[in-house]
C-alpha cells in the first residue's frame, strides 16, 4: 500500500470557488452559521470600540467577567434608559451564582464604569453611562493603530509588520 501526499492549499487561499453568480451576503444571519434559530431570541450588537478598548481602559481594564456581564446587561437595553435585568437571569447566562454576579457589578461600580438604581421591589436598573464615556473612541486604540502592528485574517496567521 503506497501512501499518497497532498498539499494543503495556503491558508489565504479559498479552496472551493464560489459560483459566478453567488453574492457574498453578509447579515448577522449568515455570519452567526446561517441558521434562524441562531437568532430566534434576539441578538445583541457589541461595538468594535467595546472589544478593542475593554482591556486598554485606564485605570482599570475590564476582566473577561465584566466584559461578560456589560454585553448581558446590554442584552436588555432597548431604549436610553438604564435595563434592568435580575441578577438571577444574568448569572444564569454567565454560567456564574448570584452572589457572584452581584460581586462583578460591584466591582464595576467601584471602577466608576457602572452606576446601581434601586427600584424597591423590582429588580436593580443598571446605568453604563461611565463605562460608555470611557469607551470613546479617542480612548480607545484606533483599528488604524491596531492594524498598522498586526495584521490578523481569518485564513493567515497572525504577523508582526515592521514598524516604519
Amino acid at each position: 500500500m503506497k501512501l499518497q501526499l497532498i498539499e494543503a492549499p495556503p491558508d489565504n487561499v479559498d479552496t472551493e470557488p464560489a459560483p459566478a453568480t453567488a453574492t457574498k451576503r453578509s447579515d448577522v444571519q449568515t455570519r452567526w452559521g446561517g441558521s434562524p434559530a441562531m437568532l430566534a431570541r434576539g441578538f445583541v450588537g457589541v461595538p468594535v470600540v467595546f472589544l478593542e478598548g475593554m482591556a486598554q481602559l485606564k485605570p482599570h481594564s475590564l476582566t473577561p467577567a465584566e466584559a461578560l456581564f456589560v454585553i448581558c446587561v446590554m442584552a436588555h437595553k432597548w431604549d436610553e434608559r438604564p435595563p434592568f435585568p435580575s441578577y438571577k437571569r444574568i448569572a444564569s447566562w454567565m454560567g456564574k451564582t448570584e452572589s457572584y454576579v452581584r460581586k462583578v457589578a460591584k466591582d464595576l461600580e467601584t471602577k466608576g464604569m457602572l452606576r446601581r438604581i434601586a427600584r424597591i421591589g423590582r429588580s436593580n436598573a443598571f446605568d453604563l453611562e461611565g463605562l460608555f464615556a470611557k469607551l470613546t473612541p479617542a480612548t480607545a486604540p484606533s483599528r488604524q493603530s491596531t492594524r498598522a502592528s498586526t495584521v490578523t485574517s481569518p485564513r493567515t496567521k497572525t504577523r508582526k509588520r515592521n514598524a516604519a
